[in-house]
Formats: C-alpha cells, sequence, structure tokens
C-alpha cells in the first residue's frame, strides 16, 4: 500500500495517523456543537386574507402555508 509506505518514512503508523484524523474530527464536531444557535422566533400564529367567491365576501381565509411541525 502506498499510505503505509509514505507514512512511515514520515515516522508514523497507518493506525496512528487514523487515529489522529478521528481525534481532529471530534474536535472539529465539538466545536461546531458549542457554537450557539440563533434564537427561536415566536409562532407568526394564522396566515389570513380577504377573499371574495362569487360575489361571497369572506373577511378571513385561513392559508396553507405547506410548513409542518416535526
Amino acid at each position: 500500500m502506498v499510505f503505509k509506505k509514505w507514512f512511515k518514512r514520515m515516522g508514523i503508523t497507518l493506525e496512528e495517523a487514523h487515529m489522529a484524523f478521528l481525534t481532529d474530527m471530534e474536535e472539529l464536531h465539538e466545536k461546531e456543537l458549542r457554537k450557539k444557535l440563533p434564537p427561536k422566533l415566536p409562532d407568526s400564529g394564522k396566515f389570513t386574507i380577504p377573499c371574495t367567491i362569487k360575489g361571497v365576501n369572506i373577511e378571513e381565509v385561513l392559508l396553507d402555508l405547506g410548513s409542518s411541525i416535526n
């Protein structure tokens, strides 16, 4: 394997390089987790508009914006 020879010349084993990589990735992941999340926005409530259908006026028609709650 080419990598084993290269790591051997660098004075480290493939396993040591792999462990160093995993350690670096864990530190990066922890750093990202420590970042603050933006504050949650308040609920915007219902979204309604006035509507007229065949001369019938409806003051508040509820619109489905296609959002979902997880």
